[in-house]
């Protein structure tokens, strides 16, 4: 599967911080991407009582499934500095054929809902055809839609807007991965 690429992870450095700030923007169909600036994640940093307050660390492997390599190399590069192992897929029908290949090893797969030839939606279906209990979390550049709130509705594990930075997805993955003692 050439647009698919198994990457290892390496763990959260604080050093590292100054490239973990990466804001993906959607404008007129085109992503841009910019990196803050040292100063402005120093500050950030400074702000903060730590790191580890703020971002959420995990192990375990993501598949991410989007068909803008740019968007790609960006969240696997986010997910990496994490602690995942990270798994791509360049389209829905590549997603299907990692996902039957390594379903064992996937924890959760980040999905995007607009693509060319087999779109999110579908993709979700397929996959949960395969594995009920598959996690995923839905992502787009557009907000809620009815087809996102029909995923939702019917199991999907959660939704991210684009863009995300690198808090906004840590949370999520907390939200989905780390499940919550609750006492009633």
């Amino acid at each position: 599967m050439p647009d698919t690429q198994k990457r290892v992870a390496s763990p959260l450095n604080t050093s590292d911080l100054k490239q973990l700030e990466v804001e993906m923007q959607k404008a007129h169909n085109k992503l841009e991407y910019s990196v803050c600036s040292e100063r402005q994640v120093s500050d950030e940093v400074h702000s903060t009582v730590g790191l580890a307050d703020r971002l959420n660390e995990g192990t375990g492997t993501i598949l991410i499934v989007d068909d803008e390599e740019m968007v790609l190399e960006t969240v696997t590069r986010m997910l990496e500095r994490l602690g995942y192992s990270v798994l791509e897929a360049g389209s829905g029908m590549a997603a299907i054929d990692v996902y039957k290949e390594k379903m064992k090893e996937i924890d959760l797969i980040i999905l995007d809902m607009i693509m060319p030839k087999m779109d999110g939606g579908k993709t979700y279906e397929k996959i949960k055809e395969i594995n009920p209990n598959a996690k995923v979390l839905l992502a787009s550049g557009y907000s809620i839609d009815v087809q996102v709130a029909e995923k939702l509705k019917n199991g999907c594990n959660g939704f991210i807007q684009k863009p995300f930075n690198l808090r906004n997805l840590s949370g999520k993955l907390r939200e989905i991965l780390v499940p919550t003692n609750r006492t009633f």
